[in-house]
């Protein structure tokens, strides 16, 4: 499925199914602009902004989690809270592997 070609309510409502059925969705491999990510938020309910961390420039409802390769912790390391609603959470995700990272 391509997120960044319109969906139909059919398509959309199966999306909605399996993340009701199995708590967790993926779509691997996707290529969309703030715009499509913010509008594909949105067919679930109203985005709920998190205050925690910056929002992409331009793209004030679009956190930007980022952990930099010199940070030894995991973001949120001795505790966590997802500030989500229970709509759950939209995450574009990016891996940028660098070389000689522990974390690879």
């Amino acid at each position: 499925m391509d997120l960044a070609q319109p969906l139909t309510d059919s398509q959309f409502q199966g999306i909605r199914q399996a993340f009701l059925d199995h708590g967790v969705i993926f779509f691997r491999d996707q290529k969309i602009t703030p715009e499509q990510h913010e509008a594909f938020a949105e067919r679930f309910g109203p985005i709920n902004v998190n205050r925690f961390f910056k929002a992409v420039p331009g793209h004030p409802r679009i956190a930007e989690v980022r952990k930099e390769p010199e940070q030894q912790t995991n973001i949120g390391d001795g505790w966590h809270c997802a500030a989500n609603d229970y709509h759950g959470s939209r995450r574009l995700m990016h891996r940028i592997t660098i070389e000689g990272s522990p974390f690879q």
